[in-house]
């Protein structure tokens, strides 16, 4: 082939990839929002709801000791994140100094916790250390 000449075959055409669309996206995130609120208000509706957001509170307000180094899981109702599962232990690795006068609205975010993923890499979080209570070894199935 002469340099003149040009591969117009099909093989040697730039691929493009087609990706879905914006709408697509916004379509699924919709889909998923509505899913998760029906969710919510079946719970809320349910006659358990009150109960449990009771102990939320009740457990939310009785604080654990911990320090680095600690294994700790999430408390009932009050997990934070997706990871780590409940039941699963975490391990404390600081705490943080928060300043007074955060909002309200804001979680007090006060310890970071860290846990192994599925590759095995440490991975690390801050949460509230309300949200925690010292790791139970015997509750594990």
């Amino acid at each position: 082939m002469s340099d003149d000449m040009v591969d117009q075959s099909e093989e040697n055409q730039p691929k493009t990839l087609v990706a879905p669309s914006a709408p697509d996206f916004l379509t699924i995130f919709r889909q998923e929002e509505e899913a998760e609120l029906a969710k919510y208000k079946s719970y809320a509706n349910s006659a358990v709801y009150a109960d449990h957001l009771q102990r939320a509170l009740a457990s939310l307000q009785d604080p654990s000791e911990f320090q680095a180094g600690d294994l700790v899981q999430w408390k009932t109702f009050l997990r934070g994140a997706a990871y780590p599962a409940y039941g699963s232990p975490a391990i404390v690795v600081e705490f943080i100094d928060r300043a007074e006068g955060v909002d309200a609205d804001d979680e007090r975010d006060d310890v970071v916790i860290g846990y192994l993923n599925g590759d095995q890499d440490l991975r690390m979080i801050t949460t509230d250390s309300r949200r925690l209570t010292p790791w139970d070894a015997s509750a594990r199935k």
